[in-house]
């Protein structure tokens, strides 16, 4: 299921302006040896933003399975976005507000 909800931000931040790639790797679904996916997300000035997606397996163990994801977190203000059911009005509407409140430092 995370898989849809990682496809679902990279269109959205796409199509509002944001470039988006892995702060390890050319594969923008690389998953770091912590455990967790780094998106680095611009507008081409300022410094990026990160974004950390968190993977956490059953009972809380390591995993390196994107559909283990619950949740994403932005390094500026440390506001979150958890995975809701990918078609719930719930996951919509939060993901909408939480990608309108990225703004890059300078902005």
């Amino acid at each position: 299921m995370s898989m849809q909800h990682l496809d679902f931000l990279r269109d959205k931040l796409t199509n509002k302006g944001w470039d988006i790639s892995n702060s390890y790797s050319t594969d923008l679904y690389y998953v770091a040896n912590d455990c967790t996916v780094y998106w680095e997300i611009s507008r081409g000035y300022g410094e990026p933003i990160i974004l950390y997606f968190v993977i956490w397996g059953d009972l809380g163990n390591d995993s390196f399975n994107l559909n283990d994801i619950v949740y994403c977190r932005e390094n500026q203000t440390g506001s979150s976005l958890y995975f809701y059911k990918i078609n719930s009005k719930e996951w919509i509407e939060n993901s909408k507000k939480w990608i309108n409140n990225l703004k890059i430092a300078q902005e």
